[in-house]
């Protein structure tokens, strides 16, 4: 009995965030950990708690079936428990029921593991113009951001039978 009530009691919950409260400790995490907030209240966010503790967080902003990835943080103590892997997994579903089909995030150190998610590097001058705006910020803020891609398939189609 013991056993189940430390699991259940340490188990990790996913959940979007929806109202101002939970806004305010999103950008409080982010700022805690040096990363930005700008435009954060315009995206969809889903965080990972444990006990009520923010403990990661992924945001999409979405503009004309263009998501743009953002603020995707897991902290050192929960990193490689499989938290990143299902902010992201949840996040990309949500995508998919917006009718998102191109992906785009900024990046100055995480290449390697949205390399392995099917993200590739893309040239500035093939970047949307909105996702350009992000990355003029970030490149103000580090000269080493990069932008990189990815198509996300199209899951189902709805053909009414008539």
């Amino acid at each position: 009995m013991n056993t189940l009530f430390k699991y259940w009691n340490n188990r990790i919950k996913y959940r979007f965030i929806s109202s101002n409260y939970e806004m305010d400790q999103v950008k409080n995490f982010l700022s805690d950990h040096n990363l930005s907030t700008d435009g954060i209240e315009k995206a969809i966010t889903l965080t990972a708690r444990q006990h009520d503790e923010i403990v990661g967080v992924i945001s999409l902003q979405i503009n004309n079936q263009i998501g743009l990835l953002k603020s995707f943080f897991v902290i050192n103590k929960m990193r490689s428990k499989g938290i990143g892997n299902k902010l992201y997994k949840r996040i990309i579903n949500h995508a998919n029921i917006q009718g998102i089909r191109q992906l785009y995030l900024i990046t100055e150190t995480a290449d390697d593991y949205f390399y392995r998610m099917g993200f590739r590097h893309l040239a500035k001058n093939e970047t949307p113009e909105i996702v350009k705006y992000y990355y003029d910020f970030m490149a103000k803020c580090c000269e080493c951001a990069r932008v990189m891609h990815k198509a996300l398939p199209l899951l189902w189609t709805y053909n009414p039978i008539k």
